[in-house]
């Protein structure tokens, strides 16, 4: 059975590269043994999954979860075919520590919060304003037509539609129209669909995708990083004003995510071509956003967009 690793791992993932964007000649090391991986999606630890301490002795899943939970360790991945296939922890500064417990309550914080209110229109032209809504359970899906984990969950997310008659779907799309009505004809969305939505990015911060917002009456209920398998259930639960297991909700999950290392085709807007480090200065300042995308050659590549 896979086991999702804690949002505490995740967060020590951050915490890791963060460090070793400060670290020049670090950073650089890893970078050129391909050890460290970063995704703007997710990343799954399974039992398989060999887990080492600081010294690199192999120990049990509980001991690994007791140091993470800690929250003086991070956490160093190693990561083979799209799989992390050992992890090793490494003592944590007092600086990463504050900064880590910083990150792990602003992702809790949103919870209970007033959503941001916006007025979007959806393709066939009915406006929506969340602040008359609040009557209504409102659930947001923020994604983009080249994003492979989102068009992975939307046969999940149209059976929570035709399952729950009452609530308001809105999937909210980066793309421009023209290039989401040509999505649609191959993979039908049975959200509200709305294009054009990098205001409501900016507005909600989301740096990551898919992204998921569950509202009721105005009140931020959850939020949902990354493809999980259990997508469907975190939001019906949610809907149903059930209680989650992790209090943050951000999955970690690694199917076909977008990921960077030292060999990685990444350009600018302009085409121009980007290192590891710039395209991940430019990620960590929640500016931009990491996209798949293809050029006119049927070259696969990673866009880094300004949002």
């Amino acid at each position: 059975m896979r086991k999702t690793i804690q949002t505490l791992f995740s967060l020590a993932l951050i915490m890791l590269f963060i460090s070793c964007n400060s670290n020049t000649d670090k950073a650089k090391a890893q970078e050129k043994n391909n050890v460290e991986q970063i995704s703007t999606s997710s990343l799954t630890i399974t039992d398989e999954t060999i887990k080492k301490d600081s010294e690199g002795n192999v120990i049990s899943n509980e001991k690994f979860n007791e140091y993470l939970n800690s929250g003086e360790y991070l956490a160093t991945p190693i990561i083979e075919n799209g799989k992390i296939v050992e992890a090793q922890l490494q003592k944590a500064s007092k600086e990463q520590i504050a900064q880590l417990k910083e990150m792990l309550l602003n992702s809790e914080n949103e919870n209970g919060k007033k959503a941001p209110d916006f007025e979007v229109t959806d393709l066939q032209g009915k406006t929506y304003k969340l602040s008359e809504l609040n009557d209504k359970t409102v659930v947001l899906n923020f994604w983009f037509t080249t994003c492979k984990p989102c068009m992975i969950e939307i046969p999940e997310l149209n059976e929570l539609v035709k399952e729950n008659k009452d609530v308001i779907f809105l999937g909210l799309a980066t793309d421009k129209e023209d290039n989401v009505k040509s999505f649609l004809k191959k993979h039908p969305f049975e959200y509200h669909i709305i294009a054009n939505s990098r205001d409501i990015v900016k507005l909600y911060d989301v740096s990551s995708f898919p992204t998921h917002y569950i509202i009721k009456n105005g009140i931020i209920q959850n939020k949902f990083i990354g493809l999980s398998s259990d997508i469907k259930e975190k939001i019906q639960n949610s809907i149903d004003g059930k209680q989650q297991k992790n209090a943050s909700n951000v999955e970690v999950k690694n199917n076909e995510p977008i990921m960077l290392n030292s060999n990685s085709d990444i350009r600018n807007e302009k085409g121009e071509k980007l290192d590891m480090m710039e395209a991940v200065e430019k990620i960590n300042s929640q500016k931009y956003t990491m996209e798949s995308a293809t050029d006119e050659n049927g070259n696969e590549y990673i866009l880094i967009r300004k949002l």
